[in-house]
């Protein structure tokens, strides 16, 4: 989830999503440290306050957005 993994950004983001998918049931929810990664998946996107251009992978947007 940094610009030195640009190139497994999408791999890394399919399997959260996977994870919080096929993993979590109302007995085992989505834990705190999942929902860490929620912050820097918005911040590999949307990028930083203040930052015009966005992320540094924003065509990964839509990915975001269906793993939560």
């Amino acid at each position: 989830m940094t610009p030195d993994g640009l190139d497994a950004i999408e791999e890394g983001i399919d399997l959260i999503n996977a994870i919080v998918f096929y993993g979590t049931t109302p007995e085992t929810p989505i834990t705190a440290d999942m929902w860490k990664l929620y912050p820097q998946m918005l911040t590999v996107t949307a990028g930083v306050d203040g930052d015009v251009d966005g992320g540094f992978g924003w065509e990964y947007l839509t990915n975001v957005t269906t793993a939560v």
